[in-house]
């Protein structure tokens, strides 16, 4: 299971402290130092695995994501929501 975020704007964006949960409360914290880069993609997989600048690693021991749909929800470091998208 993954999760695509691209940076479709014209500046890089600081990832940092920011988070992608699910509608379970499932939740995943951007460690320190990332940051997409304009153009930039970056995949955020379920699985164990080293980070590495395009693929980093949640370390759940389970699925995440509901085969029958869920809710991505991406929020900046401050708790803000930026991204909510569903999925049937």
């Amino acid at each position: 299971e993954y999760v695509v975020f691209e940076n479709a704007g014209d500046e890089p964006i600081e990832l940092s402290g920011w988070t992608v949960e699910d509608e379970a409360d499932h939740r995943y914290e951007f460690p320190q130092g990332v940051t997409l880069d304009a153009g930039a993609r970056v995949t955020l997989r379920t699985g164990s695995g080293t980070d590495t600048d395009t693929d980093l690693y949640w370390g759940a021991g389970s699925p995440i994501w509901n085969n029958g749909g869920d809710t991505v929800i991406l929020s900046n470091a401050d708790g803000e929501r930026v991204l909510e998208v569903s999925y049937e």
